[in-house]
Parts: structure tokens; sequence; C-alpha cells
């Protein structure tokens, strides 16, 4: 890819589908198919509650090609962090193009300043696959995480540098 074909980048509508098709719900440990893509009603309800109204409807019209939607930086901020990303994602072609760079989406060519996930992105999402677990699964899961920090700390792991 040439650097004139990675000065524009893709609409808010391709880009909102491609991240419908990359992130999934979890399905169970050693399952063989891919899980559910979340929908348009599960992304706007958890926008809504981390207070960015936006209905169901308008996830649909930022994600049709066809409608000429002018998207609010509220409404992408609330939906890349959804997904674990920063909201440059969806703003500067040069951080779209190196994000799918790293996701290995496309060859890599220069550095940058990535948006991939970050810490405290990644955390946001982990706690999305564990809602509606029982107390038992997430007894488990609290246990598997005790069991990494103490394997890092006992490997001397330098822990990674939150991006900001």
């Amino acid at each position: 890819m040439s650097q004139d074909d990675r000065r524009t980048m893709p609409s808010v509508a391709e880009i909102l589908e491609a991240l419908f098709d990359r992130h999934r719900k979890p399905v169970p440990a050693g399952s063989k198919r891919l899980g559910r893509p979340y929908s348009n009603q599960e992304v706007a309800d958890w926008c809504t509650a981390r207070g960015v109204e936006m209905s169901q409807t308008h996830v649909w019209n930022l994600r049709q090609v066809s409608k000429a939607v002018d998207p609010r930086v509220s409404h992408l901020k609330a939906i890349a962090e959804f997904f674990g990303y920063r909201p440059a994602y969806f703003l500067d072609a040069d951080v779209y193009w190196d994000t799918e760079a790293q996701l290995g989406t496309l060859p890599k060519s220069g550095e940058g300043d990535l948006a991939i996930p970050t810490q405290e992105a990644q955390a946001r999402v982990l706690m999305r696959r564990v809602d509606g677990l029982t107390q038992a699964g997430l007894a488990l899961i609290a246990g598997v995480v005790d069991q990494v920090a103490e394997w890092e700390k006992n490997q001397n792991h330098v822990r990674d540098t939150p991006q900001s």
C-alpha cells in the first residue's frame, strides 16, 4: 500500500462494520464456532449507560454506507471505547492505518502512534465478557487473574506502560 493510499480512510460505516465483524461475543472455551456479533442495541445500551445517549437506530444508521451521517465525536468516542480502541481510530487516517497494520489486517509500513486498545480499554472489554457469569465463574476467573499476577511477579515481568 502506498503512502497516498494511506491518506484516506474508510467511512465510519465501513470501520464500524469491520469492528462489529472483528469483535464478537465470547463463546464457551474449546468451542470451534465464532461468537455472534454484538447487536446495535447492545452497543447503544452500553454507550447510554456511560452517559452518551444513543439508540440502536442511531448505531444502525452509523453502520449504513448509504446514509449521510455526520456522527458526534462523543458517539465515536463511546463506540471506540466499547470495542476497546481509542477515538483517534475513527478520526485520524494515520492512526487508523497504523492500527490496521498492527492488527495484521494489512502490511505494516512505518511506525506511529497506534490506537490499539489501551490496558484500561482491554479491561473494559474483558469486563463485558464476564458479564452474566455466575459467582462461581467469577471466582474462577479471579483465581486465574491472581495466578497470572503471581507468575508475572515471580518472573520479574515489567508491567506494560499504559498507552495514553
